[in-house]
């Protein structure tokens, strides 16, 4: 509840949204694991809506000690149906993904996190900005996205005499919850899928979107610029022989107190002018060291900024991940991929810098 409402000693504000209403249900059994639990979760979120409820966060899932993994379809356990059922009457339900991710037997998120409709929130380490190890991960067992998106997965938080650092994607979701609570405050009237699109479309990695971090951290700026700004595109696809390589564009390789260099051959990935037609390689070509604006989407940021990561995946004919990963951008030539590796309809996606570009192996 401190990650939604809590407030410092000094006053300084803990919680995303603390002047919130709530309504405190507690639906678990301590020391045992009985269905039951997910009849009360049931119970609760009637109750919630006769009173008026907004948001549902929901701290919690059942894994190893009543289901499978190959149950987590968003339309096997009792509490997945019953969070459906919350969105159907206009509450937007706000779940935990799970802690799961370092565990060799289950990895994949819990339910009720697993319902098409409801908000899974998964894990980022605030060094790193990157997945946190415990944090579960997608798909459902039927191949959908999950997480939807994500927040931080250490947090300070209330504790019996004060306040400690805390770990766990039960933060992670009340962080989402609060942030939710303000969208919905300065547009009041959002229906909930609508509230769901919109947050899953504000995420940092939007339109792009992996098994661990969901459509990344979403961003308070989507919701109070009145136009967005511009992307630029940030790198190009270049076909070699048997493979095909993601350039950085000059423009994108300014980074804070140095450039990011070429390989040795200098390899420069340029489109023609005014040309539809596909980036080409020149050989020999010096890249410039000339300062170069920065890409027009960066707006100033007020405390730490997240690195510049890039991330890439190879996605089948029927859009599921085969493969994804995020790489620590040190030169502009930063990943070449063997053509061997992408199939008849498989779609190789990269985003950099806010820019997502797809490459179809067709």
């Amino acid at each position: 509840m401190s990650c939604i409402a809590g407030r410092l000693p000094d006053s300084t504000y803990l919680g995303l949204a603390p002047q919130a209403e709530f309504l405190l249900a507690r639906t678990e059994q301590m020391y045992r694991e009985r269905y039951a639990e997910e009849l009360a979760w049931l119970a609760a979120a009637e109750w919630a809506d006769r009173n008026g409820a907004d948001i549902i966060n929901s701290s919690l899932g059942y894994t190893t000690r009543r289901y499978f993994p190959e149950q987590m379809n968003g339309r096997t356990s009792l509490v997945a149906r019953a969070a459906e059922l919350a969105v159907r009457k206009g509450i937007l339900v706000v779940n935990a993904a799970g802690n799961d991710g370092d565990d060799a037997q289950w990895r994949t998120v819990g339910t009720p996190a697993d319902g098409d409709s409801v908000l899974a929130v998964g894990g980022i380490d605030p060094d790193t900005y990157l997945h946190i190890d415990f944090s579960s991960y997608g798909p459902t067992a039927d191949k959908r996205l999950k997480p939807n998106v994500a927040a931080f997965g250490t947090v300070m938080a209330a504790a019996p005499g004060g306040y400690v650092r805390t770990q766990g994607t039960s933060f992670s979701s009340p962080l989402m919850a609060g942030f939710a609570a303000c969208v919905l405050q300065q547009q009041r009237d959002l229906p909930v899928m609508t509230l769901f699109q919109k947050i899953q479309s504000s995420g940092s990695l939007f339109p792009y979107f992996d098994y661990a971090h969901g459509y990344g951290m979403p961003q308070a700026a989507y919701f109070t610029q009145s136009t967005p700004n511009a992307i630029a595109p940030s790198f190009d696809f270049v076909r070699q022989d048997s493979t095909v390589a993601i350039i950085i564009r000059p423009e994108a390789a300014f980074i804070p107190a140095r450039t990011l260099p070429l390989y040795a051959d200098s390899i420069g990935a340029v489109t023609p002018n005014g040309s539809d037609a596909p980036p080409v390689a020149k050989l020999g070509q010096e890249a410039s060291h000339q300062p170069e604006p920065s890409l027009p989407n960066q707006e100033p940021v007020v405390g730490p900024v997240p690195p510049d990561y890039l991330y890439w995946q190879i996605l089948d004919a029927n859009g599921v991940v085969r493969r994804y990963q995020v790489l620590e951008v040190t030169q502009r030539a930063v990943l070449r991929v063997p053509l061997e590796r992408l199939r008849p309809g498989d779609v190789l996606r990269v985003h950099y810098r806010g820019f997502t570009q797809a490459y179809s192996a067709s």
